[in-house]
């Protein structure tokens, strides 16, 4: 029989996982879906930007963001992050920034991306 406690430290992290997504590395993500953008906000505290990589790739009719990260920071393990995104975003308009140790990806909707490639995004 689960405790009390139990139940209510599970209820609480069901909150806060619908509001922030967790993965087994410890990362956490925030997405944020509008009309005419999706964003998404990474804790990448320690990492500067000549050590992340973001990727797009298609993937059986759907697009992944990969963000890996070719060393440790003081804080995290290598990253190692793959993010599924709708695909009706124009993936070559994308942009991507860290500030404060955040990564802050920005993609506009637009005409769909149905070519069968990866694509290579600069942080600015």
């Amino acid at each position: 029989m689960k405790s009390a406690y139990y139940e209510t430290y599970n209820n609480i992290y069901k909150l806060i996982d619908d509001f922030y997504h967790f993965n087994d590395f410890n990362f956490i993500y925030k997405t944020d879906n509008n009309d005419n953008s999706f964003n998404l906000f990474l804790n990448v505290a320690g990492f500067k930007k000549e050590d992340i990589d973001i990727v797009v790739r298609k993937n059986n009719n759907k697009k992944d963001i990969l963000i890996t990260s070719k060393n440790k920071s003081l804080f995290f393990q290598k990253l190692n992050l793959v993010v599924p995104v709708k695909d009706e975003y124009d993936f070559e308009k994308m942009k991507a920034k860290i500030e404060d140790g955040v990564l802050k990806i920005s993609i506009e909707k637009s005409k769909l991306d149905k070519e069968n490639r990866d694509i290579k995004i600069n942080i600015d």
